[in-house]
């Protein structure tokens, strides 16, 4: 039986977040939208029904991504719960394994994974709609397509309606989206091999949250201007919470180690994570903690509740 069940966020990851720490343990599921719970199983949680699928001949394996993601998860895993059994972090093989897991995991999510699909379907877009800027353009192009047996049997203004109320709709192949995803993965990894990395601790009685976009990019100090931060970029930090205690920290500075952080630092750590999150935040509690505006510690649920109301 080929897996038809694909996580995007490993259930052995999202294990470390349950209780007991297993693939059926229970897993505390907040809506990040509006703040209601449920509770669920890793098993049961950030997973698509073919994600990975590729369109192949029929002697090939159309699931093979998933046997060769287990091929870097595994052992990946295994380093993980080394690092929250010892308290310490991981060098050479054992680090090599979690950083390719963290850039698998940045770009395997479907909130990443969209916005390629998007970016590209703009594109397309914006072709079409050149195709029809004057009549000059549209003959031409029409010109061309006929000299290679192509008879488009349009007029000018048909066209153009049909494309500016977008009278279709462009799919993405399902093989270039995961290809998209797999260069994508690749460059990330590169990039995580350059910083410097760190285990943080809480030193608390509040723990780690995580969720369906566990992979946190995020400016050290605040950058004016309109553009985000990006993996390859100084003044920037990549971060994976693994357990309600541990979370790992990338930087391009020369700082690392093994550092602890106190109630209010998992309370921000929290607050980046939660509204990052696509839709679903993970946790080991019932009434995980975050920030307000004012830099007080507070429910997540009750900041999520109160937002939907305004």
């Amino acid at each position: 039986m080929k897996p038809r069940r694909h996580h995007y966020c490993p259930a052995g990851y999202l294990a470390n977040f349950s209780h007991p720490s297993e693939r059926r343990g229970k897993l505390i599921v907040t809506d990040a939208k509006n703040g209601s719970q449920r509770p669920s199983t890793p098993d049961n949680e950030a997973h698509q029904r073919d994600f990975y699928r590729i369109d192949v001949n029929n002697e090939d394996d159309p699931f093979i991504l998933e046997s060769e993601f287990e091929k870097i998860e595994s052992p990946a895993l295994a380093s993980i719960k080394r690092i929250i059994q010892s308290n310490e972090m991981p060098v050479g093989e054992n680090l090599n394994w979690i950083i390719n897991f963290i850039g698998l995991l940045a770009a395997r999510v479907p909130t990443i994974r969209k916005k390629w699909e998007n970016f590209e379907t703009d594109i397309y877009l914006k072709t079409l709609q050149m195709f029809t800027t004057s009549k000059a353009s549209f003959n031409s192009v029409v010109s061309n397509l006929g000299k290679e047996g192509e008879n488009i049997d349009v007029t000018f203004e048909e066209m153009k309606e049909f494309i500016d109320n977008e009278r279709f709709k462009i799919d993405i192949p399902r093989n270039s989206s995961v290809e998209r995803m797999l260069h994508s993965a690749a460059a990330i990894i590169d990039l995580l091999q350059h910083r410097k990395w760190s285990l943080i601790i809480a030193d608390s009685n509040y723990e780690f949250i995580t969720s369906d976009n566990p992979v946190v990019l995020k400016w050290i100090k605040n950058v004016k201007g309109f553009f985000g931060p990006g993996f390859g970029l100084s003044n920037t930090e990549v971060s994976l919470t693994i357990s309600p205690k541990h979370m790992l920290l990338g930087v391009y500075e020369d700082i690392q180690g093994v550092f602890k952080v106190n109630d209010f630092g998992v309370a921000s750590v929290n607050e980046y994570l939660h509204l990052t999150a696509d839709r679903w935040i993970y946790s080991n509690s019932n009434n995980p903690c975050t920030v307000d505006e004012n830099q007080n510690i507070v429910s997540i649920i009750d900041k999520l509740k109160s937002r939907k109301k305004k």
